[in-house]
């Protein structure tokens, strides 16, 4: 699948979930449990997305190579929980920021996988925690000659820009450069997309560098202006990011730990996709706006009018998706909107009764 087919799918599957998280701010004034079939929804699109991912991406990897990514990926999900816990405790200068427990629910997690990865022969490489230290997309001014020996020294990608150099610089390098150099913002919290920014554009290559700059300009005008924190991407949708990943990775991990045999690691991972759907749930939540509070007959008209959107995102995402089985995801989604639309008449007619 061409890196095109991927980031139209990676913006289908946002538009989708954007609609999808509104509908869970609008069930949430409906009575408790009512927006269950909204869950068994958004699932199932997880699930949709993870199918094309995994295709090109994972579905010729060992499976011991696959749990060995999901373990490295939860390590940084860890990783940056608590870099930014620290990030926001200096800001606001207190003892603890509130992303502290969210750290040490990923080390809980990360714990849990490796422990999983006992029940099974060969399931990993290690049943140690994984060293990671993230890689940044940062800019770096000015240029100097000693700046520009460094990255040659390192074979470092970098991109000439206003009078630095946008490059990937790992996390813990980043106060040497800040005592160095004279400007340095991060852009990317994730050095991989600063990479994917030329593969992004490679289908215009005449508008290239002018989206590229853009988009720089963009983000260093938010690191120096409106986060005033020298980060030019919003942590939330970061972290969304990645939990989306490992979405990915666990749904591709549990179907074949059953197709190869392992049953006791199968039980062990299971509920930690359970938990990891909770979690993506409330980060893509977290980042929309909280419904106007109105009576249940507007509010049921509202997701009425919101699930007709879903269908027509749904339908035209699966029409795309050069999948052999088209029909029948749509009629899994379809029925999800069926169950949807009658656990919420359910609920208005219970709420008058």
């Amino acid at each position: 699948m061409a890196v095109q087919d991927l980031w139209m799918h990676r913006r289908a599957f946002d538009a989708l979930a954007d609609q999808i998280k509104q509908s869970v701010a609008l069930a949430a004034q409906l009575p408790t449990g009512s927006d269950a079939p909204t869950s068994a929804l958004f699932d199932l699109a997880l699930e949709r997305y993870a199918d094309i991912f995994r295709r090109p991406t994972f579905a010729h990897l060992p499976l011991g190579h696959l749990i060995d990514t999901a373990i490295e990926t939860e390590a940084l999900l860890a990783y940056e929980a608590e870099a930014e816990a620290r990030r926001l405790a200096r800001l606001v200068k207190a003892p603890l920021a509130p992303l502290a427990p969210l750290a040490a629910r990923h080390a809980r997690r990360l714990d849990a996988l490796l422990s999983g990865v006992l029940r099974g022969h060969g399931l990993a490489s290690s049943s140690h925690r994984p060293y990671v230290m993230p890689s940044r997309g940062v800019f770096v001014a000015p240029a100097t000659p000693a700046l520009l020996a460094w990255i040659e020294s390192e074979d470092n990608y970098y991109r000439p820009w206003n009078g630095g150099v946008v490059t990937l610089i790992e996390d813990r390098d980043l106060d040497t450069w800040r005592a160095r150099a004279g400007r340095v913002a991060i852009l990317f919290l994730d050095g991989e997309e600063l990479l994917g920014e030329d593969l992004r554009h490679q289908s215009d290559p005449a508008l290239a560098a002018r989206a590229i700059e853009d988009d720089f300009a963009r983000r260093l005008q938010y690191a120096e202006g409106v986060s005033k924190d020298g980060v030019g991407e919003d942590f939330a949708a970061y972290y969304a990011r990645l939990l989306l990943k490992q979405n990915v990775l666990l749904r591709s991990v549990l179907p074949r730990l059953l197709a190869e045999g392992h049953h006791a690691a199968h039980r062990h991972f299971a509920p930690l996709l359970e938990e990891h759907n909770a979690l993506l749930r409330a980060a893509l939540a977290g980042e929309a706006r909280p419904a106007e509070p109105s009576s249940p007959v507007r509010v049921l008209s509202a997701l009425l009018a919101l699930e007709r959107n879903i269908d027509a995102q749904t339908a035209a995402w699966i029409e795309h998706g050069r999948s052999a089985d088209s029909a029948g995801l749509l009629f899994q989604f379809e029925g999800m909107q069926r169950a949807f639309l009658s656990a919420h008449v359910k609920a208005l007619h219970d709420a008058h009764s």
